[in-house]
């Protein structure tokens, strides 16, 4: 019989689907720098998997960006939920706006 510590994975994924099932994301993610594709993807792909919230989605990217950090949008009378997902803790100009000088 195998043991496993699940304790430790609470608030990370939501148990409610088989692993390696995707379900469509009802999060809006708002990644910044947003001209960084394989940022991008991690975020999507941790949500699709199942990330439960911004702390969970902040604790799986953290593995790969340990600067980063995710913020739910909290809007009045919004019915979008969306989360700010920011890979370097805070908002940093796109590559190609730093090289513009924009």
């Amino acid at each position: 019989m195998q043991h496993r510590d699940t304790g430790r994975l609470a608030g990370l994924f939501t148990p409610t689907r088989p692993v390696g099932a995707r379900r469509e994301p009802t999060v809006d993610l708002v990644c910044n720098p947003a001209d960084d594709a394989a940022f991008r993807r991690a975020a999507e792909t941790f949500l699709a998997a199942g990330a439960a919230s911004p702390a969970g989605l902040q604790r799986l990217l953290g593995q790969r960006y340990p600067q980063v950090v995710v913020r739910p949008r909290a809007l009045s009378d919004e019915h979008i939920e969306a989360w700010y997902v920011y890979r370097d803790g805070s908002w940093t100009r796109s590559a190609v706006a730093a090289r513009e000088g924009r």
